[in-house]
């Protein structure tokens, strides 16, 4: 069993290294999670993209990013779907991480700030322009889109871009819903009721690229609407672009198209959410630069990607590696040797904030150490001296003497912690708790001798 003195200096010394212990680790935590905080988690090792349907552009380019990233060392995951709305409403759902979406489909179109249930969404870059075709037949000799009043029209699947566009532009040509019939179809379905002449036009929002549309361009009895007031529609509609598709572009040889057109075209943009890791869009980014910045029969060389024609708030890291470039650890690091670089310095600052100072006032504090801890035994010492002092039988004086036998033990074996050039004020301490054995040593042999000749 424990003395008095023990309980009363060394547990009382023994707890308080404890709760400094306790202290120094919840500090700890408190500053990984600040710092978790403030960094973000690490980059994932893998990102969920929506794309389109098979067969059209988002899902042929979704298919080359998911190539590309994943020789980079980042896992792609494709979803299908039906375009920009349902992929803005996996983007909501939280399943998905990034997507193409068709420019417009977000808010009315004209600039205006985007609704409250898209404030989580974040545009990274416009990609590519998509023109809207509006195909009718041959001998309707159609020049504007007003003429289109109650005319059958497919204007695209519902909830799709092209249902999006198609009914703001009718709109804005004064063109109102209940003035024509609007024919939901698929586009494959759309094109082939329209080539059969069953329907007098059909809208499309699709790339040049759509074997759909090369089609449909080659048709005799089809003709293709001349945006001859695009200017006038772009200014409408702010996410709209003028494009001019020069005579034969598509074939100089079968001469397709046969004359000079304008239309006008949406981008298609990268939507993602706002807390999408900065290093992630880099990698992303830096894929878009390699696909589309060689332009196309539409896009210019060197347009895209870009922020023009980004009709959401711009995430801070995709404007920053447009405007600036690559971060320094990305451009040096690849992307799965980057993932591990950034989760160790998650655990490695924080203790390093830690250590740096203790590295540097560490002598301060293991003085201060060795002083709090002679301060203490000290303590115990007079405490031992003063038991030693009050003892009345030699019973009594014996047990404070292995008190201060275990007091000294105790002492020794802290001492071989400390190191060298502190020894000195230990030894002091050993000295004098020799000094108030010996007497009492002395004080108990000589109740011995006493007692001795009293019998």
């Amino acid at each position: 069993m424990k003395s008095k003195m023990q309980l009363s200096y060394l547990e009382r010394y023994q707890r308080r290294r404890r709760w400094m212990a306790v202290g120094f680790t919840i500090l700890f935590a408190i500053l990984v999670v600040i710092y978790l905080w403030w960094m973000g988690p690490g980059p994932p090792r893998e990102i969920t993209v929506a794309t389109g349907p098979e067969g059209g552009a988002y899902r042929a380019f979704g298919k080359e990013y998911q190539t590309r990233l994943e020789a980079m060392g980042l896992q792609v995951k494709l979803i299908e779907s039906q375009g920009s709305l349902e992929n803005i409403q996996l983007l909501k759902a939280g399943k998905a991480d990034l997507a193409f979406v068709q420019g417009g489909t977000v808010g009315d179109g004209k600039g205006i700030q985007p609704p409250a249930e898209a404030e989580s969404l974040r545009g990274m870059a416009a990609l590519f322009l998509e023109p809207v075709w509006v195909f009718h037949q041959q001998d309707l000799a159609f020049e504007r889109l007003d003429q289109l009043e109650g005319r059958k029209i497919a204007i695209g699947p519902s909830g799709s871009g092209t249902e999006v566009a198609a009914r703001q532009l009718l709109r804005a040509s004064g063109v109102m819903p209940e003035e024509f019939e609007p024919l939901q179809l698929q586009l494959s379905e759309s094109a082939k009721q329209l080539i059969e002449g069953k329907i007098d036009a059909a809208i499309f929002v699709a790339s040049h690229r759509s074997p759909l549309i090369q089609e449909l361009v080659r048709q005799e009895n089809l003709a293709l609407l001349d945006f001859r007031r695009a200017q006038a529609y772009t200014r409408r509609l702010s996410y709209l672009q003028t494009v001019h598709l020069g005579e034969g572009l598509f074939d100089l040889e079968a001469n397709v198209p046969d004359r000079e057109l304008t239309l006008v075209a949406p981008v298609v943009e990268f939507v993602c959410l706002e807390n999408l890791h900065p290093r992630v869009a880099e990698q992303v980014l830096r894929v878009s630069q390699e696909l589309h910045s060689p332009g196309s029969l539409i896009d210019p060389p060197g347009k895209f990607p870009t922020l023009d024609g980004v009709d959401l708030p711009v995430l801070v890291a995709a404007r920053n590696y447009l405007q600036s470039g690559e971060s320094l650890l990305s451009r040096l690091l690849p992307y799965r040797v980057l993932i591990w670089v950034l989760r160790l310095q998650i655990f490695l600052l924080p203790l390093l904030t830690l250590w740096i100072p203790f590295a540097k006032f560490l002598p301060s504090i293991l003085q201060f150490r060795i002083k709090n801890l002679l301060k203490i035994h000290y303590g115990a010492l007079r405490e031992a001296e003063t038991l030693i002092e009050e003892a009345k039988t030699p019973e009594e004086l014996e047990t404070r003497i292995e008190d201060l036998t275990q007091l000294r033990e105790e002492m020794e074996r802290l001492s071989r912690k400390v190191p060298g050039y502190l020894q000195r004020e230990v030894y002091h301490w050993r000295l004098h708790i020799a000094l108030v054995h010996d007497q009492a040593v002395r004080r108990l042999e000589e109740w011995k001798v006493k007692e001795t000749e009293e019998n």
